[in-house]
């Protein structure tokens, strides 16, 4: 791989049912200060209609450690039917609004 180039998969799993499932390659990520910015495309799913192809970004934010710390944040996983990557490589190269939820657990963000 060359310098700025990425590899990798997602899951995303419906918590509450975990019979709803989006699988895919990464495309982009992005990160700056504290906050990650993530792009892919779906290459498989269960439980939903033929979404192979689509595009899905997301942001998580890493507000540091210990309990004087605020929450990390986490997106919704957000997709976009007609793009084939140029809307999730959009999100990673300049950061489209997201609204962030507190998550419990622990992100980590790093350059």
């Amino acid at each position: 791989m060359q310098r700025g180039e990425v590899r990798g998969q997602f899951l995303v799993q419906r918590q509450r049912s975990g019979e709803t499932q989006l699988s895919g390659e990464v495309i982009c990520f992005e990160v700056v200060g504290n906050t990650a910015r993530i792009g892919g495309v779906v290459t498989a799913q269960k439980g939903l209609p033929a979404w192979q192809g689509v595009d899905v970004y997301w942001t998580v934010v890493d507000n540091g450690e210990g309990n004087a710390s605020l929450p990390d944040q986490i997106s919704l996983v957000h997709t976009v039917f007609t793009s084939g990557g140029a809307i999730a490589q959009s999100h990673c190269d300049s950061g489209f609004a997201v609204g962030l939820n507190d998550v419990f657990g622990n992100i980590q963000v790093r350059p």
